[in-house]
């Protein structure tokens, strides 16, 4: 389905314009040595659609985009901003824990640094290996 024209303007609807946002924000940014083609294939894997369907919804082809089209492409979206969301909170934990180590650094080496030197070493290894699962 066309977008309709009226004298020679382009009217697209509000779900069309919703759709070729949500493919942008889903292809994320493109690299230097993306093509167009690889950037809208990778929304489409995202979303779930065809590579034909994302290219029909990011050029606003379709006036009224196909229900189940925008579905995919919305129930995408709120994943994207859902695992968004999480992983800005796991950045947020892991730098409050960094922090509470370098307090607890700083208050064993205060308390007796020769007493704590185990612990004050155990705490500066789990601080440089930040790929290290938590015991």
């Amino acid at each position: 389905m066309k977008s309709e024209k009226f004298s020679g303007v382009r009217i697209v609807s509000e779900v069309a314009i919703e759709m070729r946002k949500a493919i942008i924000e889903l292809a994320g940014s493109r690299a230097v040595f993306d093509s167009r083609m690889r950037w809208l294939e990778r929304a489409a894997e995202k979303a779930g659609v065809s590579y034909r369907t994302a290219k029909a919804l990011f050029y606003c082809e379709a006036a009224n985009p196909h229900i189940s089209a925008v579905e995919k492409v919305r129930a995408a979206r709120a994943r994207k901003k859902k695992d968004d969301a999480l992983h800005t909170t796991a950045n947020e934990t892991y730098a409050d824990l960094i922090a509470r180590i370098t307090r607890l650094e700083d208050a064993l080496r205060v308390a007796d640094e020769d007493f704590h030197s185990d612990q004050i070493d155990a705490l500066r290894r789990m601080d440089s290996d930040p790929d290290r699962a938590l015991d």
